[in-house]
């Protein structure tokens, strides 16, 4: 998740989660350990002991309770949690739902 934040803004935000949600959901692997994460990471090309670093600041870490407190606010309770507009979608057997859903409101909105 400090990960995640620290790339939310990045463009390589999608292929990391895309990746460590693989890991996670269809490999059955673990990916709360830093060398898996660094592992995702160096495959991205990435500063993967910078990024790591800067996922453990504490500056992170405070951004990561306000996230949680703001998820936690919307009805969040678990991971992959996917909202589209004012849907919400949770599970990964929820994302072609999600996707779907992206979908057509990329279309209404054309």
């Amino acid at each position: 998740m400090r990960v995640a934040l620290v790339g939310a803004d990045q463009n390589w935000m999608a292929d990391y989660c895309r990746r460590i949600m693989t890991l996670n959901f269809a490999q059955d692997r673990a990916i709360d350990s830093p060398s898996i994460v660094a592992e995702v990471l160096a495959q991205l090309n990435l500063p993967a002991q910078h990024i790591l670093t800067e996922a453990q600041s504490e500056s992170n870490k405070l951004k990561l309770r306000e996230q949680t407190r703001v998820a936690a606010e919307k009805g969040i309770f678990g991971a992959p949690t996917f909202i589209v507009g004012n849907a919400m979608f949770w599970g990964n057997d929820r994302l072609d739902d999600a996707l779907e859903e992206c979908a057509k409101l990329a279309t209404s909105s054309h």
